[in-house]
């Protein structure tokens, strides 16, 4: 019996060694799930960061999460692509910044202009000229242009496609409390009197359409020739009040009794 033991405790170490490659890679493909791969970097858009490298980086993941409010991953991504603030979207020409305003993501906009330059703030998006800013404005987010001009008074300054100046676009978007907050601000630059007043004349033919007397009183009161200089379609505001009839009630067009309220 000892030799038959002794015999077999000497073959079953033998068969074992034999089959257990077999039997460890079926129990590898069958039972056991592989490990997940590291996810490899998207390679579509050119890398900015090193213009002579190969290379290229998928800014689309960026853009989306930025749209979808995802500010962690798209931190992440800014970690190993700095360079991504200041890219632009080849469909629209718009800056993270400007997705940012776009889907009101106010957190995302303050994060991103801390990273960015003054120069980067003023990229135009290929549509309208827009500047994110000018999104802003539009929008009536004044937090968000207040982070922004902060870091760039210059932007109060940049026209659009359409020759506007971020204020007349809050006005001719009835942004009031935003017209009124950069207002002040629009007065300390020269934009307002520059190329003959052009710019002075179309907020104040603006603000009378919009009836936003108290910016027309208070810019006409500092700057008097205003009334005569022409808009960019030559118009003059003392030409626009006479055309904005209805702002001044007239006796001959009230009725009896309105005419003797007013009598």
């Amino acid at each position: 019996m000892l030799k038959i033991k002794k015999g077999i405790d000497a073959i079953i170490p033998q068969q074992i060694a034999c089959i257990l490659p077999s039997m460890l890679y079926f129990m590898k493909t069958k039972y056991i799930s592989p490990l997940p791969m590291e996810p490899q970097p998207r390679l579509l858009g050119k890398d900015l960061s090193n213009e002579n490298n190969a290379q290229h980086v998928d800014y689309n993941c960026f853009f989306n999460d930025v749209g979808k409010g995802y500010w962690i991953s798209a931190k992440e991504f800014l970690n190993l692509h700095p360079e991504a603030v200041r890219v632009t979207s080849p469909t629209f020409g718009r800056t993270a910044l400007h997705v940012a305003v776009t889907f009101g993501h106010l957190q995302i906009v303050e994060e991103l202009v801390n990273l960015m330059t003054p120069q980067d703030l003023e990229i135009q998006e290929n549509l309208l000229n827009h500047t994110a800013f000018e999104m802003a404005v539009e929008k009536g987010s004044i937090p968000m242009a207040k982070c922004m001009v902060e870091k760039n008074q210059n932007l109060l300054c940049i026209v659009n496609s359409s020759d506007i100046i971020p204020i007349a676009i809050a006005v001719n978007h009835g942004q009031k409390w935003m017209a009124r907050y950069l207002y002040p601000l629009t007065l300390q630059q020269e934009v307002l009197l520059s190329d003959n007043g052009k710019h002075g004349a179309d907020l104040v033919n603006k603000s009378i359409y919009n009836n936003m007397f108290d910016i027309i009183l208070d810019l006409i009161s500092r700057h008097p020739h205003l009334i005569i200089a022409k808009d960019k379609f030559n118009v003059t505001p003392v030409r626009r009040l006479t055309q904005q009839l209805t702002l001044f009630p007239s006796r001959y067009q009230l009725r009896f009794w309105q005419q003797w309220i007013y009598d």
